[in-house]
């Protein structure tokens, strides 16, 4: 069966699969397999770490299952995509993008792997070529592009050569999934015809975008790499292997992090920590005039500080554990102050204070790093309840769209230009540089 005729099945069978997700995954974790299942999500996992889309880049270089891997993260993309608000997401449109890249006739699946794994933020140049060699030897029966020479490719693979195979591949590829749904509506009827239409809708729309979508895609994966080219290529040193000899490019005594594991020790011990900050920093928001704001998320999630591991070490870590008090403009800068002092007085120490709130600054805020007496760090936030919001409201999507362009990119401009103007809008609090100066 055509792998488009298995996007209509598969679509069509997405609300049971839906349902029987959930106990999968139970099933999963109760083997001790929960690592793995999200592996094998594909793009139907938003948060992989780099082993996760790595080890699903090696399953899918297996003859056939490479193609079942293209169909899962297709149907993934299209089922997001069907909806018209995650249509205005950049993001989603950059990961059909990157998807498309395993159309590519041959190494299609090894090129995907790469680009995903490059993609991931805080990506390093080190820990992918050694995930581009965990490829290279488990996918020993297939072919990958770079042969032995990992970073020579990276530097010269054309990227918009192979968006321009790739948008060729998928765009036949949808134009005949969109044939099927049309030839499938004239005898669909009720709520399946209504699916159908609601199908062929999405099909278009992403035909009509396609060349574009990848086009983007392999300039801000490009744009990313020679950045990382640049910046660290030193610090990887001779990598690849010499022409024609048998030795290895193995750099050996490096084991590999796994950030998802340092992840829940971090959040394990910030866990231990978090009642008596929690009750410490409640009690003085109360007594200084200030309200806690966003207590349900003052322990950062495991997924999203493992992201933040890919480009960290554990060591440099200050915001598992992180608190936000907001205070009238009036009472920000004596609230704040008094805070800091008298947690210090409880035997809290203050490593950090950075004040922005000064004219021009693209973010309004005083992000302090606190150690608690046994030794746990956390972040407190002050903000007035303009500055809050803009943060919290206006300006995050801003910055998620931005971290994953280009900065020379036109889109990049528009969106720091709207960023500074929210930011310009919102009143900075009399006397605050002196009252609350920066730490250190």
């Amino acid at each position: 069966m055509p792998w488009w005729e298995q996007i209509l099945f598969r679509l069509g069978q997405s609300a049971v699969n839906q349902s029987v997700t959930a106990q999968y995954q139970a099933q999963a974790v109760a083997g001790g397999a929960k690592w793995l299942w999200q592996a094998l999500q594909g793009d139907f996992n938003k948060n992989p770490t780099t082993g996760q889309v790595v080890t699903g880049g090696i399953i899918s270089l297996i003859p056939v299952v490479d193609q079942l891997c293209d169909v899962r993260d297709v149907i993934a993309n299209c089922l997001v995509l069907s909806d018209a608000k995650e249509r205005e997401n950049h993001e989603n449109w950059i990961a059909l993008g990157l998807t498309c890249f395993g159309l590519i006739p041959l190494v299609g699946s090894a090129v995907k792997t790469v680009a995903k794994a490059a993609m991931k933020k805080g990506a390093r140049l080190l820990d992918l070529i050694k995930q581009m060699e965990w490829v290279e030897r488990l996918g020993k029966a297939v072919r990958v592009p770079w042969g032995r020479a990992p970073l020579e490719w990276l530097s010269k693979y054309d990227w918009q050569a192979a968006a321009s195979a790739a948008s060729s591949n998928a765009k036949k590829a949808f134009q005949n999934a969109l044939a099927k749904v049309e030839s499938a509506k004239r005898w669909a009827a009720g709520v399946v015809k209504a699916r159908l239409e609601k199908l062929a809708e999405t099909f278009q729309v992403i035909i009509s975008r396609l060349d574009e979508t990848v086009k983007v895609a392999a300039q801000q994966l490009k744009s990313k790499l020679d950045a990382l080219l640049q910046k660290e290529k030193a610090q990887v040193g001779k990598y690849d292997g010499a022409t024609g000899t048998k030795a290895s490019h193995t750099q050996k005594g490096v084991p590999p992090r796994d950030p998802r594991r340092e992840a829940a020790e971090l959040i394990a011990k910030a866990r231990k920590a978090e009642p008596r900050v929690t009750e410490d920093l409640s009690g003085l928001a109360s007594k200084t005039g200030g309200k806690q704001e966003g207590l349900d998320y003052r322990l950062k999630t495991e997924e999203s500080l493992a992201r933040k591991l890919e480009g960290t070490r554990p060591e440099k870590i200050g915001d598992a554990l992180r608190y936000t008090t907001v205070y009238p403009p009036d009472k920000l800068g004596d609230g704040a102050a008094q805070t800091l002092k008298e947690l210090e007085a409880k035997g809290y120490t203050v490593e950090k204070v950075k004040n922005t709130f000064v004219e021009g600054a693209p973010y309004k805020g005083i992000n302090t790093t606190i150690r608690s007496p046994d030794g746990q760090p956390f972040e407190l936030q002050f903000h007035t309840p303009q500055s809050f919001d803009v943060k919290q409201n206006l300006t995050h999507g801003l910055y998620e769209e931005l971290r994953l362009l280009p900065p020379d990119s036109p889109r990049a401009a528009e969106l720091t230009q709207e960023i500074a103007k929210l930011s310009d809008a919102i009143k900075i609090p009399q006397g605050i540089a002196t009252k609350v100066p920066n730490v250190p």
